[in-house]
């Protein structure tokens, strides 16, 4: 099968590629060679790791959720993606190959152990961030740098109610 992944055909026509479900440490070494891959879904793989991805320059929406993925684990992604989904990880942070996506309008990181979102700002593009099951006890002030933001999902974390309020207000 893989085999046939690579041949001149397939990585010129392929755009969608669905391998979930699939046991894989790792991304194959095949995939990173279909530079014309616009949709990438690998949901349920048990990857652990994966290489850098720059090369898919096509590539506008990744899936790799519901994977044993850690933070310093993830290699760089490309400029393109306008969709990731990492959600039901294992990130106990936001990854610093996020940085730099400007073209990213949709992050899920629902499902992790995250605890801050430090270095958000580095996304200006998202519209839609998804949180929900992390660690957050607060949000930086650096979120109302998202100013294309629509929608802020942060269900189940760990907020909690500041018990002092001001007087005379």
């Amino acid at each position: 099968m893989w085999l046939e992944l690579g041949t001149p055909g397939m990585v010129t026509k392929l755009k969608t590629l669905d391998l979930s479900g699939n046991s894989f440490k790792t991304i194959p070494i095949e995939v990173y060679g279909l530079i014309n891959l616009k949709s990438l879904f690998l949901t349920s793989c048990s990857i652990q790791y994966t290489n850098n991805m720059s090369n898919m320059v096509k590539l506008t929406k990744l899936k790799l959720d519901h994977n044993d993925l850690e933070v310093d684990k993830i290699g760089t992604m490309p400029e393109s993606l306008n969709t990731l989904d990492l959600s039901f990880n294992h990130l106990n942070g936001l990854p610093a190959i996020l940085n730099g996506l400007t073209n990213l309008m949709y992050l899920d990181l629902s499902s992790n152990r995250i605890e801050s979102l430090y270095g958000i700002d580095g996304l200006p593009g998202l519209v839609n961030l998804i949180m929900d099951d992390n660690l957050l006890v607060e949000l930086p002030e650096s979120i109302c740098l998202l100013v294309k933001l629509k929608k802020l999902s942060l269900v189940r974390n760990r907020f909690i109610k500041n018990a002092t309020t001001r007087s005379g207000q």
